[in-house]
């Protein structure tokens, strides 16, 4: 049979579990690093090339829209 040792909460040292320590790019999680990391994939070009690999239909104004709106959502972010 095996022992069972019971604790007290005080004899226990606990450490909040920070979801950052299992992955090796700390920086792009943070909330900057992760905004920052969008705003590079938000420009007009990255945007176009999306769409072409994605095979989706996009022109001048359709990438500008959504440029705008992805820049936006990041401002609130920040």
């Amino acid at each position: 049979m095996k022992k069972i040792k019971v604790f007290k909460s005080d004899e226990v040292r606990v450490k909040p579990f920070v979801p950052h320590s299992f992955t090796q790019n700390e920086e792009i999680l943070s909330t900057m690093g992760f905004v920052e990391t969008l705003r590079g994939k938000s420009s007009k070009m990255a945007i176009m090339k999306l769409a072409k690999m994605n095979e989706l239909s996009y022109d001048d104004e359709k990438i500008h829209f959504a440029s705008e709106i992805i820049n936006m959502m990041l401002d609130e972010m920040e």
